[in-house]
């Protein structure tokens, strides 16, 4: 599965209710992975954990920059202590630690069992398949929409330890 949607325009309001996964610079390779919970944001950076941040942060950063971003929708509701208890557990993107890993764990904790994946474009379509995903929207994707689909765009681990990297500096 190459091309995810169909792919509407984001209602913000519907972030306040939902949980799920955020692809920031969604068309880059590779893209950063956020989590969103009931209005509240979760991430892995190369120099921070964002614990239990509110959303309305980044989306602000979103849209002063127009950074192109994907937002899936979990079918479920994650538990925001499980979530914030997980990202706690990480410090930073280190030693192989990607922003792939809370989001693992999260999943398999509070989902339904998956096998460790290292890339978002592997997990969605798990995700899909096991009826976990209600819906696909997007800011500023536009220009990367066909048909109302979005391509996930394939990486290597290499491409996202070299982003790492340029981040670190």
């Amino acid at each position: 599965m190459d091309r995810i949607g169909p792919v509407t325009i984001l209602n913000e309001q519907m972030l306040q209710f939902s949980s799920g996964v955020v692809l920031i610079n969604a068309h880059k390779k590779p893209p950063h992975l956020g989590l969103f919970s009931l209005n509240r944001y979760f991430s892995l950076t190369a120099t921070e954990v964002q614990n239990n941040l509110d959303l309305s942060f980044i989306l602000q950063v979103i849209h002063r920059k127009k950074i192109p971003s994907l937002f899936i929708l979990f079918n479920k509701k994650l538990n925001n202590s499980l979530v914030e208890e997980t990202f706690s557990s990480y410090t930073n993107l280190k030693n192989g630690i990607t922003c792939i890993n809370p989001i693992n764990k999260l999943v398999n904790q509070q989902l339904f069992k998956v096998k460790n994946v290292q890339f978002i474009y592997e997990l969605i379509p798990l995700l899909e398949e096991a009826n976990e995903l209600q819906s696909y929207h997007h800011l500023y994707c536009d220009a990367f929409l066909i048909d109302e689909l979005f391509e996930l765009r394939k990486y290597s681990m290499e491409d996202v330890l070299k982003r790492i990297k340029s981040l670190v500096k």
